[in-house]
């Protein structure tokens, strides 16, 4: 499932002119389900891929590292954004969809819990960066 979301993540930056970098350094034996680090990473790549979609400019990237040791996972995404973040009261993110039906971060917020993780989404300059570390 991983490596679907990852094939599936590289070729739509390919189609729309996106700079994908990625440096990876993951054990293939990590004790967190497919079916969680494929939400994960779907949901934040593909949150990536719309935000660049998005932009006027051609300067697009979307940025991956990931690192893993036996205590923990550790990834960070990041791509260049043009808009502006929106929160709610509490500083939470609020989706930027057209349709409201943003749930790519809370869905990777829930995951990133059950593993008594750390999770972080902000803007910094014209990137917007997400980083997650799971506790294994």
């Amino acid at each position: 499932a991983f490596c679907c979301n990852w094939d599936k993540g590289q070729k739509q930056a390919r189609t729309h002119d996106i700079d994908f970098q990625a440096q990876l350094s993951i054990s293939d034996n990590l004790p967190v389900s497919e079916h969680d680090i494929s939400v994960l990473l779907g949901n934040l790549l593909e949150n990536a891929t719309d935000a660049c979609i998005e932009q006027q400019g051609l300067n697009r990237h979307i940025i991956i590292k990931g690192k893993s040791d036996s205590h923990s996972l550790l990834f960070t995404i990041d791509n260049t954004y043009e808009n502006e973040i929106k929160k709610n009261k509490k500083g939470e993110l609020l989706t930027t969809k057209a349709n409201g039906s943003g749930i790519g971060v809370s869905s990777a917020k829930k995951i990133v819990e059950r593993y008594n993780g750390f999770f972080s989404a902000d803007k910094k300059g014209e990137m917007f960066c997400v980083s997650f570390m799971l506790n294994l």
